[in-house]
């Protein structure tokens, strides 16, 4: 440790207090000192919960070690401007801590709505579900689902090699049993269960947007956060990578009794999310396109977007499409 580093970490001859510690930043920083992110990394580096605690606890002294730790990493929060959970390395998500990095996006409120909207469509322990997690990252979605779903079939897919990595961290962390898989969004995957939901939070952000900031976003990896084409291009990408699975699918099923009323044979709901001002253009660009499609005479596929699943508040940042096989 060098001399200086040592003679800000101790005061007075005597190792710095947590209230020393908190004051000695908020003289540092001044305008700049942000008080609830000081708190928060001085409990991750004391291995607390509570905030509380540090008041209950002002006294107690630091280590070196632990105030040049704290004191490090406010630095990278506020001079670097690193958002939080990255500089802590993790983030919560429905209740449960998952570890975060630069290789995937920091999990965020609105997708727990996601997790609530396939929790409704199931509405059981996941018996007979599978479900399909596309572009997983830290997998915050996939993980959460299989935790809340325990007798559902889970994969998770990502392109990364990284974020995989990441993803198959938090699994075993958090004690899920996920089959994870390389690929491009939905390509070599099946319609191969007869009730399936494929969820995902697909980059939707269009860099042209005017209240976007990129600052706020400079650590987290461009390519899980920008698309093209008013920020749909992977979002109708994977949507019709599925329709030309259930198209395949229907014409191995045969057209016999095709166009009668019976039970689909195999139903798949898609969950999205995307910004709410998206979802207009979202559904004029579907109905143009697969008004168009080839479904040829082998089986009836009924396509439609579910408007009504219930008043879910968080409805807002998501749509859901059900494809059923008939």
């Amino acid at each position: 440790m060098s001399v200086n580093l040592a003679t800000k970490i101790i005061k007075n001859g005597r190792h710095m207090t947590i209230s020393d510690w908190l004051k000695t930043q908020k003289d540092k920083y001044k305008k700049e000192f942000l008080p609830l992110d000081a708190e928060l990394i001085l409990c991750f580096v004391l291995s607390v919960e509570d905030r509380s605690y540090l008041t209950l606890h002002e006294d107690q002294k630091l280590t070196p070690s632990q105030s040049a730790r704290a004191t490090g990493m406010l630095e990278q929060r506020i001079k670097d401007k690193m958002p939080l959970a990255y500089v802590l390395q993790e983030k919560e998500f429905y209740g449960r801590k998952f570890y975060v990095d630069s290789s995937v996006l920091i999990p965020r409120p609105e997708t727990e709505g996601l997790i609530d909207i396939v929790k409704e469509i199931i509405g059981s322990d996941g018996n007979d579900w599978k479900i399909v997690d596309i572009g997983t990252g830290s997998s915050c979605i996939a993980t959460t689902l299989k935790l809340e779903l325990p007798k559902a079939d889970v994969i998770g897919t990502d392109i990364s090699p990284f974020a995989l990595k990441t993803a198959k961290m938090n699994a075993k962390k958090l004690g899920a049993k996920i089959t994870f898989t390389k690929t491009d969004l939905f390509e070599q995957m099946t319609l191969d269960a007869k009730k399936m939901v494929i969820v995902a939070n697909l980059p939707y952000v269009d860099p042209k947007w005017d209240w976007v900031s990129k600052e706020n976003l400079q650590y987290e990896p461009e390519v899980a956060l920008y698309a093209e084409d008013g920020g749909l291009s992977e979002i109708l990408r994977l949507l019709f990578q599925i329709l030309t699975t259930a198209e395949a699918t229907a014409k191995v099923f045969g057209k016999d009794n095709a166009g009668t009323k019976r039970n689909p044979r195999q139903t798949t709901y898609v969950v999205l999310e995307l910004d709410p001002s998206q979802k207009a253009r979202l559904d004029k660009l579907m109905t143009m396109n697969t008004d168009n499609l080839d479904w040829g005479d082998s089986a009836v596929i009924d396509f439609q977007k579910i408007k009504n699943l219930a008043s879910l508040k968080t409805t807002d940042y998501a749509v859901v499409f059900k494809i059923s096989i008939i």
